[in-house]
């Protein structure tokens, strides 16, 4: 989600919180402004190259009549869900809101203050001004006037794609690596079959923390491609093709699970008046 940036307030209606933008005077069928309130999508009307070369995004205002802009939301909301998102559902959901949809037109016919510009978002799936442009429609008919709409895209598509994988891998990357590291905080057996057998065990267990950040496919190639190798202080994991070195972990003696269960025992706590002699306890 954008933010706006606010200052000091000023208030058409204090008692009833409608808050003076200085969007400027709404006359006729003029009732949006050449903004969108938003600071970060107005830099691309007042920071173009900033927009293009550090956000890869461009943004023209494009002309709709209420009803194309809610034909194109429910599109972009459709592509970026798992399910379709039809105008009618838009409709129905900002229609609900009636106190908003009266606010709104308050501040245009009452207080002949202008809106904010509505967007659109196809690069990100988002948008702002449904409840604008239903109000718009009610005023004007919904095929009847056309109204400003900024249009925000990718300026490189294919520049995008190598983003989102760049930081698909890297997120991915980290999750294996903390599955490792948390692994290796647990000490394992000097027998070399177990300590593979259990370390490779356990790391696959952190692993399925990842789930949310990693898709089915590449989790389950990372759980079943583990192995490691060992270099000089080095503990080299070889995972799905990519390799995470550590420092080598601390390895137990196979008797020192039985040696840490007697150092738990507080002798305090036994009761020993029916054991006899003590040594009989210790000693077989």
């Amino acid at each position: 989600m954008r933010f706006r940036l606010v200052e000091a307030l000023a208030y058409l209606d204090k008692d009833r919180d409608i808050v003076d933008w200085g969007t400027g005077k709404a006359s006729g069928t003029d009732i949006f402004a050449d903004t969108t309130g938003t600071s970060f999508y107005d830099q691309l009307f007042t920071n173009k190259d900033y927009m293009l070369e550090k956000e890869n995004m461009v943004g023209t205002v494009e002309y709709m009549t209420p009803r194309q802009y809610f034909e194109e939301c429910a599109k972009v909301f459709t592509e970026h869900s798992d399910h379709a998102v039809t105008m009618d559902d838009l409709t129905q959901q900002r229609g609900r809101d009636k106190r908003i949809i009266d606010e709104l037109s308050d501040i245009v016919t009452k207080y002949h203050t202008k809106l904010f510009m509505p967007y659109i978002n196809y690069a990100e799936g988002q948008q702002e001004g449904l409840h604008r442009m239903l109000m718009a429609a009610n005023m004007f008919g919904w095929d009847d006037e056309k109204f400003p709409v900024l249009v925000i895209r990718w300026a490189d598509e294919d520049l995008h794609k190598r983003q989102v994988d760049e930081k698909y891998r890297n997120r991915m990357m980290h999750e294996i690596d903390t599955a490792i590291t948390n692994a290796l905080s647990y000490r394992y057996p000097t027998d070399e079959r177990k300590c593979r057998e259990y370390l490779i065990d356990q790391i696959q267990f952190d692993l399925d923390r990842a789930q949310r950040y990693m898709s089915d496919e590449d989790l389950e190639k990372a759980k079943s491609s583990i192995d490691f190798t060992l270099d000089n202080d080095n503990i080299i994991f070889n995972v799905n093709g990519m390799q995470f070195p550590h420092e080598r972990i601390e390895l137990v003696q196979e008797d020192d699970e039985d040696d840490a269960d007697m150092d738990a025992i507080d002798l305090d706590d036994i009761d020993l008046s029916d054991l006899g002699d003590i040594s009989d306890f210790f000693v077989k």
